[in-house]
């Protein structure tokens, strides 16, 4: 079995709106090859190119 090891990257910080307390925080998975960085990229021009599509569509 793949056993995945993640480390935390910082602080986990929290705040409080109202009732409802929103908590962040970040893992690094040790296995991975694709950064942080590229994923975002990936995501981003994922969107770039949804977005082309509906503007050629409409």
């Amino acid at each position: 079995m793949n056993e995945r090891t993640y480390n935390p990257l910082g602080t986990e910080h929290s705040i409080t709106i109202g009732k409802t307390t929103f908590t962040v925080n970040s893992f690094a998975d040790t296995n991975s090859t694709v950064t942080a960085e590229e994923l975002i990229i990936r995501m981003l021009k994922s969107k770039v190119k949804d977005t082309s599509k509906e503007e050629k569509t409409a």
